[in-house]
């Protein structure tokens, strides 16, 4: 895994810290109270970094349980660069993996907001969908699809259509994949919101890849819209056993991305 700069690290706790100050409102006191309301706001591992760097300002806090004010902000955040994140930096040359496994909890999570932050920032310029299917392309190695009753675990790779859709419909992926709803191996034997399945990836992939399949999920989750969960080919009915999967969303500009597998019902 490649270096992270210790610049980019501090740019997540930035991030971080402005949503507690965002939360504080025009007193710029925050609260517990206004620190729950800003959570629902968020999600994934930005929400749970800001949550967990909230209680460290509190803890450091002279009574822990105050209001956090802007001034605690600022140090906390002045603290946690320097001795949470470039102390672990040996080198001076970016830190590594043995570095970042070295760091608290706090540290883990700014490292990780940073990546996502990073894999954002990649398609927000003209490169736009198809840097997002390079960062899958990086992430997807011995990740598998295994799940909707699959009678075998299979490898999931990138999928990419250049579509500039306004969402994303059975009828209009159809038309896209120029799939024929009459034929058995060709209609859609599910279409279905993405719900909890995230969870269930994570946790039939094998453990040592159980960090890489989440770094996935988040990134698909902070760059697409309306995804969804698509199996083509109708169960005992099709002949082909090997049904493709598309687990894909849109991006800002309308195009499909995600990744693709198959099911296996014999």
């Amino acid at each position: 895994m490649a270096r992270l700069a210790k610049a980019d690290i501090h740019k997540a706790l930035d991030k971080a810290a402005n949503h507690i100050l965002e939360a504080g409102g025009s007193d710029g006191i925050t609260s517990r109270e206004d620190i729950r309301k800003k959570l629902t706001q968020l999600q994934g591992v930005e929400r749970r970094l800001v949550d967990v760097f909230y209680r460290f300002m509190d803890h450091r806090d002279a009574s822990s349980g105050a209001r956090i004010t802007k001034k605690d902000v600022e140090e906390t955040v002045a603290y946690a660069k320097a001795r949470m994140i470039d102390k672990y930096d040996l080198n001076q040359n970016g830190l590594s993996k043995d570095e970042i496994s070295k760091m608290s909890l706090t540290g883990k999570l700014a490292v990780a907001f940073a990546r996502i932050l990073k894999r954002a920032a990649l398609i927000n310029d003209d490169t736009k969908s198809k840097a997002l299917t390079q960062q899958i392309d990086e992430l997807a190695p011995n990740l598998y699809f295994d799940d909707f009753g699959s009678e075998a675990a299979i490898q999931i790779k990138s999928f990419y259509l250049d579509t500039k859709l306004g969402e994303l419909t059975e009828a209009n992926f159809n038309k896209v994949l120029d799939l024929d709803p009459s034929d058995p191996n060709q209609q859609l034997a599910r279409f279905e919101e993405i719900g909890d399945f995230w969870e269930a990836f994570v946790d039939v992939q094998m453990e040592e890849y159980k960090a890489q399949a989440r770094d996935l999920v988040e990134l698909l989750r902070a760059n697409l819209t309306g995804m969804r969960v698509i199996i083509q080919g109708a169960d005992n009915v099709s002949v082909d056993s090997e049904h493709p999967v598309y687990v894909v969303g849109l991006t800002p500009w309308g195009d499909i991305v995600g990744f693709e597998s198959f099911v296996v019902w014999t």
